[in-house]
């Protein structure tokens, strides 16, 4: 055996202005920007705007009159529900089907995912209900989810998407 020194890695996060605790999201991904948005703090519910300069800074102001809560989002796909976390912003109470329809990619809310049910029974622990089509070593771009449709049929295979009447 070699000793070797752990790896590790800094996450940088957003401190509340209202509430003085840390949001839930990394921003290291806006450090280098210059560019003024809205957060949410998932602790409290209430908004801040983050400033960045493009030089690592970091600045916050408070936001009146727009929360942002954390509810239970019911979905609906065939015959299988999912509840999943998800939030809604005061001011706007019909945002959340035109998000969870057609603004987000539902990769981005599956990992919320809290009850899986499949609605033909109710059964909140539906064992069967995904068929298995096959495996594919693990690569960098599958983990940065920069899949084209071409490079998806090449892992699937012929036929992979192929879906039997019976299952739709």
């Amino acid at each position: 055996m070699t000793e070797t020194a752990p790896c590790s890695e800094t996450l940088h996060y957003a401190p509340c202005p209202w509430c003085g605790k840390r949001s839930d999201s990394p921003i290291n991904h806006l450090l280098n920007q210059s560019l003024v948005t809205t957060w949410y703090c998932h602790e409290c519910g209430e908004s801040f705007d983050l400033k960045f300069d493009g030089t690592g800074k970091l600045w916050t102001a408070k936001v009146l009159d727009r929360r942002c809560d954390k509810i239970l989002v019911l979905l609906r796909y065939g015959s299988m529900g999912l509840i999943v976390e998800g939030s809604s912003i005061a001011g706007n109470p019909g945002q959340q089907r035109y998000f969870y329809e057609e603004h987000a990619c539902p990769t981005n809310f599956m990992r919320h995912i809290k009850v899986i049910i499949d609605l033909k029974d109710g059964n909140i622990d539906p064992h069967g209900i995904f068929r298995f089509i096959g495996t594919v070593p693990y690569t960098e771009k599958i983990e940065d989810c920069n899949l084209t449709q071409e490079d998806i049929g090449k892992i699937i295979g012929p036929g992979g998407f192929d879906v039997p009447a019976s299952s739709v």
